[in-house]
């Protein structure tokens, strides 16, 4: 669509329109390539065994419908998973293994971090904390979104969770600088806010594909990875990752204002609704320091961050202990677990028949 398009009243129409019209082709288009490869690949004559042949289409269905999306990542893994199982090519102990390791309960263990900070106010009481302590100053309140981005790691493990915590914060910081829509400033604030979430969850073991990454790293390569190890060794490009950043961002974006007002108190004001620190809050800030401090320290102890994460985050459901109820576990998203017990299933399947080193071989 051209400017001149876009400037015309009836352009915003139009785009809906011509959205909703490509929504059903593409969804079409990706039922058919779910549907056709796997059938292919099931009957094809390849001269491989029928059972090594099944559990390739059945292994390309499930990657096929996580690229295409027609249905979600979960439920597309859970469908190769019982299909693995229902059609015979593998016993269920093996169709459904991915549920018998670490990674996906390590997931769900962080997750419960996640739900704790946000049910409390921890995440945004660190946010405004960082946040006002960095200046006023359009370059510094940029450089204070890509630190609380990173801090909130260790608090939030998640990059979806974090950006539509730090998406609070960012409009706020944009109104408070008096800018219309579509300023540099907004677009700078979410721009990094959605970049640096998304870099900081492989930079720590955090996100599911950090998470799935190092299972599949001791799994396969049969070495222990420490928590600490993988933090230390980011470390550096965690601090390079978050200068260039911001300094790329300060180039790209530069500012209609330069510095907040005088007397603007967003962040102080955000700051003090959030009240006095409570009993939940504290409770909840010393489980996470307690997660962390293990994790640090696991060169020590060599306990696996899995069973410190899934610990300290069935801890958060105890009477007296945590602060979650079990109303706050009906409403946690447990799909994300589903998906990366399905995804390490898959690779469990594809190794128990031998196709892992049939593909591999091949393509060598």
């Amino acid at each position: 669509m051209s400017s001149i398009e876009a400037a015309r009243p009836d352009a915003a129409p139009r785009a809906a329109v011509d959205a909703s019209s490509h929504g059903p082709l593409r969804s079409q288009i990706g039922w058919l390539f779910t549907v056709t490869v796997p059938v292919a690949l099931w009957f094809l004559p390849l001269g491989l065994e029928p059972r090594t042949q099944h559990v390739i289409a059945i292994s390309a269905f499930m990657i096929v419908a996580w690229v295409t999306e027609v249905v979600d990542h979960a439920i597309a893994g859970l469908i190769g998973c019982y299909l693995y199982w229902a059609l015979g090519t593998v016993k269920i102990d093996v169709a459904f293994s991915g549920f018998a390791t670490d990674t996906p309960w390590f997931l769900f263990g962080a997750g419960l971090f996640g739900t704790m900070a946000t049910k409390t106010g921890l995440a945004r009481r660190i946010a405004y904390g960082v946040m006002r302590r960095v200046g006023n100053t359009y370059a510094r309140i940029l450089l204070g979104l890509i630190i609380t981005d990173f801090v909130l790691t260790f608090v939030v493990p998640s990059g979806i969770a974090r950006v539509v915590l730090m998406s609070a914060v960012a409009l706020g910081v944009t109104e408070a600088f008096g800018v219309g829509a579509g300023s540099n400033i907004g677009r700078a604030a979410f721009l990094i806010i959605t970049y640096t979430a998304t870099i900081f969850d492989k930079m720590v073991i955090a996100g599911a594909s950090s998470i799935t990454a190092r299972g599949a790293i001791e799994r396969v390569g049969g070495v222990q990875v420490l928590w600490s190890q993988w933090f230390l060794a980011y470390l550096p490009c965690d601090i390079i990752t978050i200068l260039i950043a911001w300094r790329l961002t300060l180039w790209l974006y530069p500012p209609e204002k330069p510095a907040l007002d005088a007397d603007a108190a967003y962040l102080s004001d955000e700051r003090a609704n959030l009240g006095r620190w409570d009993a939940q809050s504290t409770r909840a800030a010393l489980l996470i320091a307690l997660a962390i401090g293990l994790w640090l320290t696991d060169f020590l102890h060599h306990i696996s961050p899995a069973v410190i994460g899934l610990g300290i985050g069935l801890a958060t459901v105890l009477p007296g202990i945590g602060v979650l109820t079990v109303d706050d576990l009906k409403r946690v998203n447990y799909l994300p677990v589903f998906f990366v017990a399905t995804a390490v299933s898959m690779g469990e399947v594809l190794s128990e028949t031998k196709v892992l080193e049939l593909l591999t071989g091949s393509f060598v």
